[in-house]
């Protein structure tokens, strides 16, 4: 049951990662922390996005479920 536990911790930690990490895709370098504060401040009044980054490996962990461990096949009919 522990496992269950950190595999989902694990998923839920990607998607908060990107979820956080959406605004500032494509930026270059360091954002400033005026601009970071801005950007959270909009998204937390505004629906949270994810990327396909989340979607890839939400389809990734399905296949790993469904086939028992890494179906090459299964994987790129998810």
């Amino acid at each position: 049951m522990l496992d269950v536990v950190r595999y989902r911790g694990a998923l839920l930690g990607v998607l908060v990662g990107d979820v956080l990490g959406v605004p500032f895709e494509g930026h270059r370098g360091v954002v400033p922390a005026s601009e970071l504060a801005l950007v959270l401040a909009d998204d937390a009044t505004s629906t949270l996005r994810y990327s396909d980054d989340t979607a890839m490996t939400m389809a990734l962990a399905e296949s790993l479920l469904r086939a028992g461990g890494v179906d090459e096949d299964d994987l790129a009919r998810t």
